[in-house]
């Protein structure tokens, strides 16, 4: 499989519409299983709220990190490790995934099993939300 021109948008998947940390599970249980490999994710999100140096009410979010890996146990045997795409003033919600691309590293330089493992992905991703329209609201 050739690379593309720019790897960023290869390694980029954005959700036709975000999902609440609920549905995320689904949409990780359905790639999990159609990729035929595992996903791991941690969710962090740490806010500290109170008083400090006579500001009373303040709100300081310490810490925000949403990442995790696809991990294939089987030939050929290959992982990758992603962020999830959210907003800062809503970190409730997913937006969509990107692996760990770096701009201006050369196409040479990206294993083309990774690459073929962020279409796999993509395409197990595009799936679920053809299949899961009522993932569409946030009651």
């Amino acid at each position: 499989m050739a690379l593309e021109s720019n790897v960023l948008d290869k390694a980029t998947i954005s959700f036709p519409w975000s999902l609440t940390l609920g549905q995320l599970r689904l949409l990780t249980d359905h790639v999990a299983e159609t990729v035929k490999g595992s996903i791991h994710y941690d969710l962090s999100y740490a806010i500290r709220a109170g008083y400090e140096t006579g500001v009373v009410g303040f709100r300081r979010e310490d810490n925000i990190d949403f990442d995790g890996k696809v991990t294939l146990p089987n030939p050929p045997y290959l992982f990758d490790r992603f962020n999830f795409i959210y907003k800062h003033k809503d970190p409730a919600k997913i937006y969509g995934m990107q692996f760990q691309a770096k701009p201006g590293k050369p196409n040479s330089n990206y294993n083309p099993d990774v690459v073929q493992l962020w279409q796999d992905v993509r395409t197990a991703i595009e799936n679920f939300f053809d299949d899961n329209p009522e993932t569409n609201r946030h009651d």
